[in-house]
């Protein structure tokens, strides 16, 4: 279990870091939504949020799309995401390179979402 999960804070790390580099290079802004209606990505895709120096990218890791965002590097004591439909994975950069899991949540019920006026 103990290998296993360092293989897994492995390579979030590795694609982590990878996004973040990435990212800094390739963001291109997103038009503003004029509507409530969700934006859709797809794996491959970068997004930034808006004002933010946040950039998240959509990958395929265990079978399963995710999202996983970061500040751009340095990462030394900065934090990432990687969240999928049913799993959250919060780490803290101990150096470029390195990362402790801070957090980690699995959801075992169906999803709900937020609409408006609902």
């Amino acid at each position: 279990m103990k290998r296993r999960r360092g293989v897994l804070l492995a390579g979030a790390v590795a694609a982590l870091f990878g996004l973040a580099l990435l990212g800094t290079f390739v963001i291109r802004p997103a038009p503003a939504a004029s509507t409530a209606s969700p934006i859709v990505v797809n794996t491959g895709d970068l997004i930034q949020v808006a004002q933010t120096h946040i950039s998240c990218g959509v990958l395929r890791r265990s079978g399963a799309n995710v999202i996983q965002c970061v500040a751009p590097p340095p990462l030394r004591g900065t934090y990432g995401a990687v969240m999928s439909d049913r799993r959250v994975l919060v780490v803290r950069f101990r150096s470029n390179t390195t990362a402790k899991i801070v957090f980690t949540a699995r959801q075992r019920k169906s999803a709900s979402t937020c609409r408006e006026g609902g």
